[in-house]
């Protein structure tokens, strides 16, 4: 509850998001299953269409994470960033309610991590059209936001440093057990 990013990756197999609230997740996975959560965005790309269950006002938009290291995870797991260009509409089981994310809120989540700009570009080319664009206009607003007046940039905004470091660590162990 209330973590402000959750950045799982690419994922093989079946993700289950259980009693969530009030926070976001990025994920590649082969199947998203959402139960019994609210008030969460998803940032998921998925062969499979997500199914819902007992969920309420939830949110998804396409795969917004790239870092060094993170394609040859996507490629071992067999995501393919094809699967990012059309957003699939979930399977609402139960009492639920989503949407998918309005252009105008959506961003390519940045990390500390290293990521190279031909990685960035390739994630960008993999989003919708109009989440592409969304993505330009919306980082050119929020740096002049932030140039004009540092107190309107949302904290919620920036993934937690406390989970990039550990995702740092688990990307540095398999580089040095490689």
């Amino acid at each position: 509850m209330y973590t402000k990013w959750i950045v799982l990756g690419a994922v093989r197999g079946i993700v289950i998001v259980k009693n969530c609230q009030s926070t976001r997740i990025s994920v590649s996975c082969d199947q998203l299953i959402v139960l019994d959560s609210k008030n969460i965005e998803i940032y998921a790309m998925s062969p499979k269409k997500p199914i819902i269950f007992n969920s309420s006002a939830v949110t998804f938009a396409p795969f917004n994470t790239i870092y060094e290291g993170q394609m040859e995870f996507l490629e071992e797991n067999g995501h393919g960033l094809e699967h990012n260009l059309v957003l699939k509409e979930p399977i609402n089981f139960g009492d639920g309610s989503w949407k998918l994310m309005e252009t105008s809120r959506f961003v390519c989540q940045h990390t500390p991590l290293h990521t190279s700009d031909k990685q960035f570009e390739m994630l960008l080319n993999s989003l919708p059209e109009e989440y592409r664009v969304a993505h330009h206009r919306n980082a050119q607003d929020a740096q002049k936001m932030i140039s004009l007046d540092p107190e309107k940039c949302r904290l919620t905004d920036v993934t937690s440093n406390f989970d990039l470091l550990f995702l740092k660590s688990k990307i540095e162990k398999i580089h040095v057990e490689a």
